[in-house]
């Protein structure tokens, strides 16, 4: 009963990690792609220690009403355009695949927020998943140093491009590995 109950553990401990494994950074799903829909998420991301309300709260009283809506009509799409406009230099001349607003793409890559710093220092999970589904094929976690000089939208810029550069370049190095 002891040596059916070990085998049984052992068994489930090797499904187990092999499982986790087949996740880890695997690419192979891109590899004939031509499109990959981008989403950026801001709900649970902390910005200078606050919450995205908060931050926009402390925004108003320093700026005005007018920033919360500038963030939400102008600031998020410009950063979602260096964001996806760097992540896609990896691949021209080298792969058809292109990242951003493609809902009708097969595959998707959830940008999960987790921190901007006061430079523009962004930090995030990306979860790649098939559009329309919460089943994980793999996640990586990226880093965009800010900028020094500038306003606060020219730093969140620099960080949001050089975040999504090293997410394009993680992509690139996985895709050419493949050929």
């Amino acid at each position: 009963m002891k040596k059916n109950i070990f085998v049984l553990c052992l068994l489930l401990i090797s499904t187990i990690v092999f499982a986790k494994k087949g996740k880890k950074e695997t690419f192979a799903f891109l590899k004939n792609e031509k499109q990959l829909n981008v989403i950026i998420d801001y709900s649970d991301v902390i910005i200078d220690e606050l919450s995205e309300v908060e931050f926009l709260e402390m925004q108003a009283i320093k700026g005005g009403d007018e920033w919360s809506t500038k963030w939400e009509n102008e600031i998020k799409d410009d950063l979602y355009k260096k964001f996806t406009g760097y992540m896609n230099l990896n691949f021209i001349g080298e792969y058809e695949i292109r990242a951003g607003n493609f809902p009708n793409a097969n595959f998707q890559a959830l940008v999960k927020l987790e921190t901007i710093s006061e430079r523009g220092t962004t930090k995030a999970s990306v979860v790649f998943t098939k559009v329309n589904s919460e089943e994980e094929i793999t996640t990586v976690y990226i880093y965009g140093a800010g900028g020094t000089y500038g306003s606060r939208e020219n730093l969140m810029g620099d960080g949001f491009q050089r975040a999504g550069d090293q997410l394009g370049g993680i992509i690139e190095r996985k895709l050419s590995k493949m050929k």
